[in-house]
C-alpha cells in the first residue's frame, strides 16, 4: 500500500499502557512508509536518467543546430562571394569586348583613312595622267595638223 500525503496526516497509533504506542503498528507503518520511500527514490533516479539522457540529447541536437547554422551562414556567405565573382567576371569580360570593340573600330577606321587617301591619291595620278595623255594628244594633233598642212603645201 501506498500512502498519499492525507493518508501520512490521519495516522492515528493506538496507545499501550506500559510502553506508549503500539510498536508492531509503529512498524508496520514505517515499513510500507520505507517501502514507498525505495520505490520514489528508484522512481526518481529512474526519472533523473531519463532527464541526464534527454539534456544530453538536447545538447546533441543544439550542437547540431549550431553546426547547421553556421553551415548554413557559410553557403550564405560562399553563394554570395560567388554571385559578386561571377558578376564582377561578367563586367570584366564586357569591359574587355568592348576595349576589343574599340579597337577594331579604331583599326577599320585607319584602313579606311588609308583608302581613302590611296583613292585621293589614285584620284590625283588619274587627273595628272589625263593631264598628260591630253597634253600628248594635243602635241600628237598638233604634230599631226603640222605635218598634214606640211603636206599640203
Amino acid at each position: 500500500m501506498h500512502y498519499t500525503s492525507k493518508d501520512l496526516e490521519n495516522i492515528c497509533f493506538k496507545r499501550e499502557f506500559i510502553y506508549g504506542y503500539h510498536r508492531g503498528q509503529i512498524d508496520n507503518i514505517l515499513s510500507k512508509v520505507r517501502e514507498d520511500y525505495e520505490t520514489l527514490l528508484k522512481e526518481n533516479d529512474k526519472l533523473q536518467s531519463e532527464i541526464e539522457i534527454m539534456k544530453e540529447t538536447v545538447k546533441h541536437y543544439k550542437t547540431i543546430e549550431e553546426s547547421l547554422q553556421h553551415t548554413l551562414i557559410l553557403a550564405q556567405r560562399t553563394s554570395e562571394n560567388i554571385t559578386n565573382n561571377a558578376a564582377e567576371k561578367a563586367n570584366n569580360t564586357i569591359r574587355e569586348a568592348e576595349i576589343n570593340a574599340q579597337k577594331i573600330i579604331n583599326n577599320a577606321n585607319l584602313k579606311v583613312e588609308g583608302i581613302q587617301q590611296e583613292f585621293e591619291e589614285l584620284k590625283k595620278r588619274l587627273n595628272v595622267y589625263r593631264v598628260k595623255s591630253q597634253a600628248l594628244l594635243s602635241s600628237t594633233m598638233e604634230i599631226v595638223k603640222g605635218t598634214v598642212t606640211d603636206n599640203d603645201d
